[in-house]
């Protein structure tokens, strides 16, 4: 596991060639990609194994729920991230910075289009009003 310093230093030369996202998008998305790796590992009981993007993407957005909850969708877009491709981009900027790594078959465009930010950020925070009994005031 990277040291902060150099975790920080790795962000800070990818924030130098494409400020696209924020210091904080990339940190997030490196906490998340360990989430998602320490999940895999002790659900299979292993060490190492590539993770897929399909799978990356869906245990990005449980760790994004749980960090964020609510405000996820909020955050996440005052940092630039919109949808799953930049995911891609953040994790292959740090891929090239080797603070992450990828094999030989990963590209960035496996992170596209994986789900809608809105369906996975917003809706599961909404409240249900079908079964609340509401109060009726008669005249």
């Amino acid at each position: 596991m990277a040291t902060e310093l150099y975790i920080n230093q790795c962000i800070d030369r990818i924030l130098q060639k494409n400020p696209l996202y924020t210091k904080d998008a990339y940190r997030f998305i490196y906490d998340g990609v360990n989430f998602a790796h320490t999940k895999i590992c002790q659900r299979e009981n292993s060490k190492v194994r590539d993770v897929q993007a399909p799978e990356l993407c869906s245990l990005l957005a449980e760790y994004i729920q749980g960090e964020l909850g609510p405000m996820a969708l909020h955050l996440l877009h005052e940092w630039g991230i919109y949808q799953t491709n930049d995911f891609g981009e953040i994790i292959f900027f740090m891929v090239e910075e080797r603070l992450l790594s990828a094999s030989a078959d990963d590209n960035r465009s496996d992170f596209d289009n994986h789900f809608d930010f809105e369906d996975v950020f917003v809706k599961p925070f909404k409240p249900s009003f079908r079964d609340v009994d509401v109060p009726m005031i008669e005249f």
